[in-house]
This record gives structure tokens, C-alpha cells and sequence, in this order.
């Protein structure tokens, strides 16, 4: 054999040590991948045994079909896990689908759709329920404003001779079918406007996927857009509860998160620029085919309120051609009535609130209350002079500047604070600044705050971290006046007992 065929024989010839069969270069492939797998195994490496036979007195043990080292992880029952999604919030989106649903099912009712077939094709696109009125009105009018075409003008009847009794049943025969084929017409848009309850995520839908879901669908993610941008610190979760407690009602919820956030002061207003964001944003998330359009006519209709309810209900709540026609005119005044706006109260403040005592979780009440007293920082520091505030007093307003003290409104306990520091424990050294930065009153507006809740805690052993941010909410962080709050409360309670 030549040098270069010495090799393989070489390998070939180890092989051979221990398998006869093979034998120089003459053994083929198959017979030298078999004398290499058996000298693994003569060299320590086990082959995976067998796998046992089936049967009713051995039954199947995944763990032994896994093989050696890969173990099956064993999982608790499917009715002991805990489930990935949150059940409470699942169950709450699709009660408020159910009642968004039955507002679609009444303003279908109200509308003239078998006069006006292209009214449902505006409903299904643009007839969402955000508005300055109730819901099924919002959807209405949404709709109605939304009708581009011109409205057709209706004939008078005139009689030019008695009608006989064939005519009578034939013009009946007509109304009849005038009247199926309306009933056939809003039932198929129902079944296109309404959503499907049975399967309903916690979560909202893909953004992409809303645009060709029902308008049902796209109504309550424009209603939850409307309440968390309207509102700081508001989570989704509170928000559908909200919507939930107030009916699908949007300035109803608005009311109640008002109440509940003790903001009686900062009152809804139609003309504000958060109200118009909030609307801008509901109708973006809803992908209303004209956003501004959303936003301008709510507020002809809110400046002229009385005309547009005496022609919502006339008629029992039914809508006739003309009435469009009247609606369309009202649109024609909003550069003239927009103004007007302002000092209007929507009807949904004044009535009586029948619901459960307010809540609201620890994480956005910590939230609230860290803006307002962020808040009695910046008026302190308004009222400091300018000059001494960026040499001497910046020190005592970060290291002791808080906002409890002998006086019960928090800015000036902010100032007294600041300044006795500052004359107790001057500088040893001089530095001034020229700003302070908002990093450093976050963190002392935190400090504060968890000040005023250990004092509450310290002088009630009772109460919660929760209720001792509930006082200082409802006393505009006024310590005394939770204090104050919470022994009445205190004695209420063990009068109860007795």
C-alpha cells in the first residue's frame, strides 16, 4: 500500500481490533459506522434503553419516554393554575359591550333608516357614543351629522278624489311592506354594529384589527381614550370600572371620578383644551373616519342643547325626516353658537349619584396626591424671593422644606420650613445655584408625603396606609383636617359597635 492509502488503513486497522469483520480498506461504510458506535459504547457511553412495553398493567411514564436527563417538569391541574389573564377585567369589558350594544339596538330604533338607508352605513362608520349628551343620543347625533347627502324633501298629499276602499288596502299593503322591509334593514345593521360578548379579552384589541371591528367595539375603546386622557394617573382597569359603575355614560364617569378624587373644584368644562385633547384622542383611537369633525360637533350641539333635546324626543323618541333635515341646520351655526359652550353644565351633573362609597386603589391615589403636592412646591416657590432662593433658601427647601407644619395650609408649612432651616443650620459654605431642578422636588414632594401618611398611621394604629391617603385626599392634604377626619370617623364606628 502506498503512503497515502497508509491512513484509513491505519484508522480502519484500530477498528479491527475488536471487530474481526472489518478489515483493512475492505469493509464498507455502513460496517465501519457500526464498529464506530460500538467501540463508544465498549468505551463507557450507555445506550439509551429501550423503551418498555405498553401495556394495561404498565402504563404510559412520560418521564422514562423523555429519556435519561431530560426529566418532564410536572405542572399542577388545569383547574389549580392560576390563570394569565385578569378574569375581573375581562368580565367587565364585556358587560359594558352588552350595554353598548343595547344603546346601538335603541338609536337603530330611533333613527328613519327605512327612509334613509345610507343613515346605517354612517352608523356602522362614524356613530360612535362619545358626546356631551347620553349615549344613545351621542350615537345619533353622530350619525345623523355625519349624512353628507341632502336630505329629500317630502311631498304634501293632496286629495283629488275620495279614496276607495282598494285603494285604502292597497296603500295599507304598502306601509306594510314599508314597514318589513325597515324592520329587515335595522337587523341586519344590528348584526354588524353589535360585538360578540361571548369571547372577550382583558386586554384591547390590536390597533390594526380595530378599524374593521364593530363600531360596538370601537365605541368603548374611544370611551376608556376619552377618560384616560381626560385624566392624569387613571389606569385603563379604573377606567372601565368607572364606565361600568356609570353606565357606558362618559361625562357621567367623568362626574363620578371627580367625586371620587375629591376635584369638586375643577369642574367639567365643554371649552377647555383637555376636554377637546380627550376628544381628539377618543376619536383617533376609535379610527372615526374625520377626528376633527368629532370634535367640532359636539360642540354646536352642546352650545344649543334645548333644540337639539325638543328634537330628539319629539315624536316619542322617534326621528322623522325632517328632524334630520333641522339637525343639519343646527351644524350650520357652530362658528356663531361655538362660544356659548362654556358656561353650559351637562345634564349629567345634576343628577343624584346612587352607587357604592367611592374607592379608589393606593397606587393612583399616591399618584394624585404626589401632583398636588408637587404643586404646593411650585407655589412655594413663587412666593420665595428670587434672589435669596437661588443662594441661600434652595438648601432648606430640598433638606426640610415639607409641606406639614403648625399651619394648615401646606404652602406656607413649605416656607416656614424652608427658612427656619436655613437660619437654625446655615451653610458652612456658600453655593448658589441658578435653578432647581424638578428631579430633586419629586423627591422631596415623596418624602412629604410619606411624612403626612406616618403621622396619620402614628396617631391612629387602626387605619391603613390607603385610608390615611384617602383623608389627606378629601382635606386637600390639609394634616389637621385629616386628623380631624379620621377621629370623627374613629368614634362613628365605635358608636356603631355599641
Amino acid at each position: 500500500m502506498d503512503a497515502a492509502a497508509g491512513e484509513p488503513a491505519m484508522g480502519v486497522a484500530w477498528l479491527s481490533s475488536d471487530r474481526g469483520e472489518v478489515d483493512g480498506c475492505g469493509g464498507s461504510f455502513w460496517a465501519v459506522k457500526e464498529a464506530i458506535s460500538t467501540e463508544k459504547t465498549s468505551c463507557g457511553r450507555k445506550k439509551n434503553p429501550p423503551p418498555p412495553a405498553i401495556t394495561s398493567a404498565n402504563p404510559i411514564d412520560r418521564s422514562i419516554m423523555a429519556g435519561p436527563g431530560k426529566r418532564r417538569r410536572s405542572r399542577p391541574p388545569y383547574a389549580d393554575r392560576h390563570y394569565r389573564y385578569n378574569t375581573s377585567r375581562r368580565l367587565v369589558r364585556s358587560a359594558l359591550l352588552e350595554t353598548i350594544n343595547g344603546f346601538y339596538a335603541a338609536a337603530l330604533d330611533r333613527l328613519p333608516v327605512g327612509e334613509m338607508p345610507a343613515l346605517v352605513l354612517r352608523l356602522l362608520k362614524a356613530g360612535l357614543c362619545v358626546g356631551f349628551s347620553d349615549p344613545v343620543s351621542n350615537i345619533v347625533l353622530n350619525t345623523v351629522s355625519s349624512y353628507s347627502r341632502r336630505v329629500p324633501e317630502r311631498k304634501p298629499a293632496v286629495a283629488l278624489a275620495p279614496k276607495s276602499e282598494s285603494d285604502d288596502s292597497d296603500e295599507g299593503e304598502k306601509k306594510r311592506k314599508a314597514a318589513a322591509a325597515a324592520k329587515r334593514w335595522r337587523r341586519r345593521a344590528l348584526s354588524r354594529a353589535v360585538a360578540d360578548t361571548s369571547n372577550v379579552k382583558y386586554w384591547p384589541p390590536f390597533r390594526p384589527l380595530l378599524r374593521d371591528m364593530p363600531v360596538a367595539s370601537r365605541s368603548l375603546e374611544a370611551l376608556v381614550a376619552f377618560l384616560t386622557y381626560y385624566f392624569r394617573y387613571l389606569p385603563v382597569s379604573e377606567a372601565l370600572e368607572y364606565l361600568r359603575v356609570a353606565g357606558a355614560d362618559p361625562l357621567a364617569a367623568v362626574r363620578l371620578i371627580l367625586e371620587d378624587r375629591n376635584s369638586s373644584g375643577r369642574s367639567f368644562s365643554f371649552a377647555s383644551q383637555t376636554t377637546k385633547t380627550a376628544l381628539r384622542c377618543a376619536a383617533m383611537a376609535a379610527w372615526h373616519p374625520k377626528p376633527r369633525a368629532l370634535v367640532n360637533r359636539p360642540y354646536s350641539f352642546a352650545s344649543q342643547m334645548e333644540q337639539v333635546s325638543e328634537l330628539l324626543d319629539a315624536d316619542g323618541g322617534r326621528i322623522s325626516c325632517s328632524a334630520v333635515e333641522a339637525i343639519h341646520g343646527l351644524l350650520k351655526l357652530r362658528r356663531k353658537l361655538r362660544g356659548l359652550a362654556a358656561g353650559v353644565t351637562p345634564p349629567q351633573f345634576h343628577l343624584e349619584l346612587n352607587r357604592p362609597p367611592p374607592f379608589v386603589p393606593t397606587k393612583s391615589l399616591q399618584s394624585v396626591l404626589l401632583d398636588r403636592v408637587y404643586g404646593f412646591y411650585l407655589d412655594a416657590l413663587a412666593l420665595l424671593p428670587t434672589a435669596d432662593l437661588g443662594q441661600r433658601y434652595h438648601r432648606g427647601l430640598l433638606k426640610a422644606g415639607h409641606c406639614y407644619g403648625p399651619f394648615k395650609d401646606p404652602v406656607s408649612n413649605i416656607v416656614l420650613n424652608t427658612v427656619w432651616y436655613e437660619t437654625v443650620f446655615p451653610p458652612r459654605e456658600e453655593l448658589s445655584v441658578a435653578m432647581v431642578c424638578s428631579r430633586s422636588l419629586v423627591l422631596v414632594t415623596c418624602r412629604s408625603l410619606g411624612g403626612l401618611v406616618a403621622y396619620l398611621r402614628a396617631c391612629f394604629d387602626t387605619i391603613s396606609e390607603h385610608q390615611a391617603m384617602r383623608y389627606l385626599l378629601f382635606t386637600e392634604v390639609d394634616l389637621w383636617g385629616a386628623i380631624d377626619m379620621a377621629w370623627q370617623d374613629e368614634k362613628d364606628t365605635l358608636r356603631e359597635a355599641r
